[in-house]
């Protein structure tokens, strides 16, 4: 019985494992804690002291995912093209 219950919980803690792991690589570093907070200090911002006052300031420092960035490159695109020809379909 014992023995079981320790094969059950090592397999719970087996399975939360990269679900924690995943948490901490989504937290911030502590250079861009420390980015954010001096950007927010110095554009006078309301809250500096806290994680969540932080929060606009911290995403602001992350860098852009690969998604993100081709995204970015193709919604500027579609602005480039549709100053360039309002009567385009989709503009």
């Amino acid at each position: 019985m014992k023995s079981a219950v320790l094969a059950v919980l090592a397999v719970s803690l087996c399975a939360a494992l990269p679900a924690a792991a995943q948490t901490a690589a989504k937290a911030p570093s502590s250079a861009v804690l420390e980015s954010a907070k001096k950007r927010c200090l110095e554009q006078r911002g309301t809250d500096c002291n806290t994680r969540e006052g932080l929060k606009p300031w911290i995403v602001e420092e992350t860098p852009m995912t690969k998604e993100q960035q081709q995204a970015g490159a193709a919604a500027a695109r579609h602005r480039r093209e549709c100053a360039a020809n309002k009567n385009k379909p989709g503009c």
